[in-house]
């Protein structure tokens, strides 16, 4: 226990904390330390906007997948970190269907960097998300955390999840999920990447634009014009790359 009262696990097994006044008051809490454990095919995943403009809503939305069945709480702590300082700014959070927030506690750091920490509730009573995510298999989202990118500057943003802790019903374990590789990268850059007709704005034209290469792939005779529709970069112009226009054009308004 430090100065501040702050506790860090050494080992594992049970400590009795006591406090005391100097008028002779006193109280005392036991904290019990447990190794960590893994099971129930829990990952967290991380996605968002490969390009954004500047001055943009960035959002990216945290997903997990794994054991659903008498989920709890869930406590996920991830990282925002810009390769440049200021090149973010605001964190509005957004809970997914079924999930309420208990806790939002959001760090700067000296380099510019932010730590949040969510701690998550699933209400039994509305199972129906959970239940369908379970027969299929999917991921399952937990929430959405959106920034803004910088009106000025150019640079990269990445999204790193730290750890995701997972409670259950009638289970006294803390469950941590697999973060190998929950990270989102977006770059921003002053050129628009939904300036699909290249007129110098983003506007419902670039939406008809797109859509005139919709199905159009890489290797297409087409495909160096083309490209400029595929805003997610994954070598098709489909849905999805529709979907994300719109979308942004939403987010515009």
């Amino acid at each position: 226990v430090d100065e501040n009262g702050l506790v860090t696990a050494v080992a594992e097994g049970s400590a009795t904390i006591t406090a005391a006044t100097a008028n002779g008051l006193s109280a005392a809490c036991t904290v019990t330390v447990q190794e960590p454990v893994v099971g129930k095919d829990l990952s967290v995943a991380v996605s968002g906007a490969d390009t954004v403009k500047q001055d943009q809503r960035v959002p990216y939305t945290f997903s997990f997948s794994g054991e659903k069945e008498n989920l709890g709480n869930v406590t996920v702590v991830f990282n925002v970190k810009g390769d440049q300082e200021g090149l973010f700014t605001g964190g509005a959070f957004e809970a997914a269907e079924g999930f309420s927030k208990y806790v939002l506690d959001e760090e700067e750091q000296a380099d510019g960097s932010r730590r949040v920490k969510v701690v998550l509730a699933y209400g039994m009573d509305e199972l129906t998300t959970l239940e369908e995510a379970a027969l299929t298999g999917e991921l399952t989202d937990m929430f959405t955390y959106v920034i803004r990118s910088s009106a000025e500057q150019e640079g990269n943003i990445e999204v790193t999840v730290e750890q995701a802790i997972f409670t259950y019903a009638e289970d006294n374990d803390l469950y941590y999920a697999d973060v190998t590789g929950a990270t989102a990268s977006t770059s921003v850059s002053a050129k628009d990447p939904y300036d699909i007709d290249e007129d110098g704005d983003f506007d419902q034209a670039d939406i008809t634009a797109a859509q005139g290469y919709y199905r159009a792939a890489e290797g297409d005779a087409n495909w160096d014009e083309a490209r400029k529709a595929d805003v997610n970069a994954d070598g098709v112009v489909d849905l999805t790359d529709l979907v994300e226009l719109a979308t942004a054009w939403l987010d515009t308004l």
